[in-house]
């Protein structure tokens, strides 16, 4: 008897969006006049993006959709998603109890077709933001060290 293997499907890695970036995206689906709906935008990766929506304008799950939203630290991208994910919105924070908003709607957009030159420089963009983050943590952390050993080294040492 051989074991059974179960392929492994990695995630993209999702940038969620910060104060300083861009925090609405327009869409519409793909029926002939229908109006654009402002949504706020949650996160981003190669693959997708996440909004929130209040629950009269949410699309259907499966349905296509057309996305206008800004890469942070890129540019203005337009394009086809189908949405993948629609759940009742609710804000969960490890340290408090999880609040729901019963007309708000969390959806999941799985970008459809995405020409790959699009796809790779979206996932540089947002390489390039990781990183950033990743060096302003770093500044922060040694700064705290600093700090600390200025505040309590001479005690540790006497």
């Amino acid at each position: 008897m051989s074991p059974t293997v179960k392929k492994f499907i990695t995630r993209s890695p999702r940038y969620v969006i910060d104060e300083n970036d861009s925090n609405f995206l327009l869409f519409k689906n793909d029926k002939p006049g229908s109006e654009n709906c402002r949504a706020e935008f949650i996160d981003i990766s190669g693959t997708g993006v996440a909004f929130i929506v209040e629950s009269d304008f949410a699309p259907n799950f499966g349905e296509v959709i057309k996305l206008d939203f800004e890469v942070p630290g890129y540019q203005k991208v337009s394009w086809w998603g189908r949405v993948v994910r629609i759940n009742e919105y609710s804000e969960q924070k490890w340290w408090k109890q999880t609040q729901t908003y019963e007309d708000l709607v969390f959806v999941g957009v799985h970008f459809h077709n995405l020409p790959e030159g699009q796809k790779e420089a979206i996932e540089k963009a947002l390489y390039d933001k990781f990183k950033k983050i990743k060096i302003q943590r770093r500044k922060e952390k040694k700064q705290a060290i600093k700090a600390w050993v200025k505040t309590y080294g001479k005690t540790i040492l006497i």
